[in-house]
């Protein structure tokens, strides 16, 4: 018998899925059945009351209902259902991997799509090591996945975030492999890594696993951490995919190649640039994944052995960078397998004035290094990007080295992105300070603006803005920090020429709290009305109270920007680290900027006149009124 172990909040917030719950999607995984198996059933909860059919009457398992929740919960019992999970009106079905062979559970999940018409496999546990082989889960994994055509997702595990830590069966081809980051979308430091023995590159996608508060027995909720919150967060984006797809093409399921295809090619890309073996292709984006459903940017087709086919892409003038993704469900390898691919496709682009481009492709042997465009002949995802590409019909081409198993299905998708935002930072006298452009991809609430829309800061002359790094699509924020010679800050105001108020929406976690930022050294009785500034929702504050678990409280509600009394400077920063206060930027959807992160920081003092006397203010300390 193999021994097997167990791998939600800013979840959502971190992979989009808010935005695609709301208008003008509604998205809910409403008529589907999601399937899980865990190290126990799943307990009843409010949260999923009605909607949980238990498969194998078992214990119950607080690991396998906190999945649940994630996955599917409707956060009944929080506030304003803010600990809901992705799918929130899809039904869950539990089972066990206790006391079961791999070949049990295969077969298990194969007769669960016959009969229970569950619509992926979703799965927080796996064998406790495994050395990155092509192990026997691994290939009845990818087994079922091509007989049943259906969305296998794994957690990765816990090999302590080093390269060659890969366990089973996540080394699997066409299963989707989990990672973990935090909420804020940065390293969580026990998650298992690639590469796979056979240099493949695992895991595929990140999304948030630290701190995850969801379902808890008794209709509670409560926190954990590790892959095993992050693989149902997956699950649950597929769902929603599913559903679009269902909803727009008369109730037909989407392929388990499309849906990974599309997952991966819409991600947002972090840690080493292009697919990495720590975060594979970044973290997911619901929203993108939508969009790209919705425009219809994938095609899928089958090819022989031997055979070269080629397929038509326009780029339009003013595209920054384009993606395009090759994925397809391979024949399951032998176990041990060396390379473990079976069936080779590869991809390649050709630009109008016919220059080729080769896939982003990593070398196990130096598995720090960043992914280079080179031929690709161990894995079954294959991506090019190409950045400022030229305007015309490029060639995507679709070639069949070795297909002993044919002939073979697959999806290509492509991403173009289009929204391009210019940033100028002004004095008040219309001087340019800084002129820096950004490229953010759009929210589902406003027009999708092209160049040449501008936002402008608009500042004092004695404040200065300045972005500390040039804005790229796939980052989504900016850095900007205060000239270190002005000691006076002011009042600065953000301006725009779209037609439509320039919003930021936040999902409330909290009842408002307002966060102080308090100076020190004024005579007593001569504190004049500006030495405290008070935060009051759109921040996320991160608080260490014990009376709020010292853990990070997300706050924030829907607000239209508008002039902020300094002092104090947007900054991204370490959370939590001295005066300076981060979160997550949640959604900003004017012309689709995203920004990842940002903070409230105070300044180390502040200057004042008080009864014709300067005096200096410094700064003392953070503190919060839960109940202002």
């Amino acid at each position: 018998m193999p021994e097997f172990k167990d791998r939600n909040d800013g979840s959502r917030a971190l992979i989009n899925v808010d935005s695609v719950q709301a208008a003008p999607y509604f998205l809910s995984g409403d008529g589907l059945n999601l399937g899980m198996w865990d190290g126990g059933r799943v307990y009843s909860h409010d949260g999923f009351a009605g909607r949980l059919v238990i498969k194998n009457n078992v214990s119950v398992s607080n690991h396998a209902t906190h999945v649940a929740g994630t996955m599917a919960g409707n956060g009944a019992n929080s506030n304003n259902h803010y600990l809901r999970g992705m799918d929130t009106l899809a039904y869950i079905y539990s089972w066990t991997y206790q006391g079961k062979t791999w070949d049990q559970i295969a077969t298990e999940m194969k007769n669960a799509v016959t009969q229970d018409n569950i619509v992926l496999s979703q799965n927080s546990w796996g064998d406790i090591g495994g050395g990155g082989l092509y192990t026997v889960g691994a290939r009845l994994m990818d087994q079922v996945v091509r007989e049943k055509d259906i969305s296998v997702i794994f957690a990765v595990g816990y090999g302590g975030h080093v390269y060659n830590s890969m366990w089973s069966p996540e080394t699997g081809k066409n299963l989707i492999s989990v990672t973990a980051t935090t909420k804020t979308g940065e390293e969580y430091f026990d998650a298992s890594s690639g590469p796979c023995k056979d240099g493949r590159l695992k895991p595929d996608i990140s999304a948030a696993g630290v701190d995850i508060q969801s379902t808890w027995p008794d209709n509670g909720y409560d926190y954990l951490t590790g892959t095993s919150m992050a693989a149902p967060a997956i699950s649950g984006v597929i769902g929603l995919m599913i559903e679009r797809y269902k909803n727009r093409n008369n109730g037909q399921l989407p392929s388990a190649s499309l849906l990974k295809a599309i997952l991966l090619n819409t991600a947002t890309d972090i840690g080493t640039a292009g697919p990495d073996y720590f975060y594979g292709y970044g973290i997911a984006n619901a929203l993108e994944a939508i969009r790209t459903i919705d425009a219809g940017n994938f095609l899928t087709d089958e090819i022989s052995q031997g055979a070269t086919q080629n397929y038509l892409l326009t780029v339009p003038a003013g595209i920054d960078h384009i993606r395009v993704l090759l994925a397809y469900t391979d024949r399951e390898a032998s176990v041990n397998a060396n390379p473990a691919l079976v069936n080779d496709l590869d991809l390649k682009l050709i630009s109008p004035n016919n220059t080729e481009y080769l896939p982003l492709t990593l070398d196990p042997a130096n598995p720090s290094a960043p992914a280079q465009p080179a031929v690709n002949h161990r894995d079954n995802v294959e991506q090019v990007v190409v950045n400022n590409p030229l305007a015309g019909n490029w060639t995507v081409q679709i070639s069949a080295p070795s297909v002993p198993f044919g002939p073979q299905e697959f999806t290509v998708t492509w991403k173009l992105p289009t929204i391009r935002v210019r940033v100028d930072q002004k004095l008040a006298d219309g001087q340019t300070i800084v002129d820096s452009i950004g490229r953010w991809e759009g929210g589902p609430n406003f027009v999708l603006y092209e160049a040449p829309h501008t936002f402008t800061f608009e500042v004092s002359t004695t404040e200065v803005l300045r972005g500390a790094q040039k804005v790229i699509s796939n980052q989504k924020y900016h850095k900007w920090s205060i000239d270190d010679t002005v000691l006076n800050h002011r009042a600065f105001n953000i301006t725009w020429d779209f037609p439509d108020e320039l919003t930021s929406e936040f999902y409330p976690t909290k009842p408002g709290i307002v966060l102080k930022n308090a100076f020190l050294s004024a005579p007593p009785g001569s504190d004049p009305s500006g030495d405290v500034i008070a935060f009051k929702d759109p921040w996320l504050i991160d608080s260490t109270d014990a009376a709020h678990g010292n853990n990070p409280l997300n706050r924030g509600m829907q607000a239209i920007f508008r002039t902020q009394e300094s002092p104090f400077n947007p900054d991204y920063t370490n959370p939590h680290n001295g005066y300076v206060y981060q979160g997550v930027f949640l959604n900003q959807p004017y012309t689709g900027n995203n920004p990842v992160f940002y903070s409230v920081r105070a300044v180390d003092n502040q200057q004042v006149t008080v009864n014709g006397k300067s005096i200096t203010y410094d700064w003392e300390s953070w503190s919060y009124d839960p109940d202002s």
